[in-house]
């Protein structure tokens, strides 16, 4: 066999021991008569070398791909190697290659994950048959807890430059999310619950300004809890654009 999976014959014990970790302590023969782990024949006192199982690399494929886009997002996509990624992971780079395909590959999953949640947040506030302007709040309140639960991939969405064909259908796509925002602020218009003197288009680059900061800044640590940070962006970013109730009529004058 040859290829990245081909590691069993082509690395070194020493080599192995490198890629992958501290080999298991425990032997591959646990039958009767055998210490687990020591060599030793219990009935004869005496020791052998112990053949060890090799090891797997110990991440599982979503922290796998955490931990990469987090590098992505520290030193920029184009300018990350797979031996970067290696490091970062503390694996070599063949090791890798039992969870994904390529540095590309990465980028796509991790890119889907992010357009899918924002997909869902306006999919799942659509459902809930509100006004516009309610439906818009739930929208932003959504994409929030979106950049909570995957603050590493929404960031790596967010700074795309569109450098290849994958990076611009990633684009395409956050750029239909987008407009269906400023047609839900164009509704709310419609119907009065936002004011009209400042354009749908307007209205949508700068709400949706905030959001994209988000991932600039945003950490667990810096809010009190991801809902009143939903509660604040929702009241800061609606606020001046709500409709003001229109003013009370004039009672009666009062003659003395």
């Amino acid at each position: 066999m040859s290829g990245p999976h081909a590691l069993g014959s082509t690395l070194r014990p020493d080599d192995r021991r490198a890629c992958n970790g501290p080999l298991p302590a425990t032997s591959t023969d646990t039958g009767t008569g055998t210490e687990a782990g020591t060599g030793t024949d219990t009935a004869a006192g005496t020791a052998w070398p112990v053949a060890r199982r090799r090891g797997r690399p110990g991440y599982d494929r979503e922290t796998l791909i955490r931990i990469c886009v987090e590098t992505f997002n520290r030193h920029g996509y184009e300018a990350t190697s797979m031996g970067m990624l290696g490091q970062a992971l503390g694996l070599c780079k063949s090791a890798i290659y039992h969870h994904v395909d390529s540095k590309e590959k990465i980028l796509d999953t991790a890119l889907e994950r992010a357009l899918t949640a924002v997909e869902s947040v306006l999919e799942g506030a659509h459902c809930l048959g509100l006004s516009p302007a309610r439906e818009l709040e739930e929208v932003l309140a959504g994409c929030v807890h979106a950049v909570d639960a995957s603050l590493p991939h929404m960031t790596l969405l967010m700074r795309l430059r569109g450098n290849s064909e994958l990076e611009r259908r990633a684009i395409h796509r956050r750029q239909a999310l987008e407009r269906r925002i400023c047609e839900l602020i164009a509704r709310a218009q419609a119907e009065g619950e936002i004011r009209e003197d400042v354009d749908a288009d307007t209205t949508s680059w700068m709400v949706m300004g905030i959001i994209t900061s988000l991932v600039e800044w945003y950490s667990p640590e810096r809010v009190t809890s991801v809902e009143d940070l939903a509660e604040k962006v929702v009241r800061m970013a609606l606020g001046g654009f709500r409709q003001a109730p229109a003013p009370p009529s004039p009672g009666p004058l009062m003659r003395n």
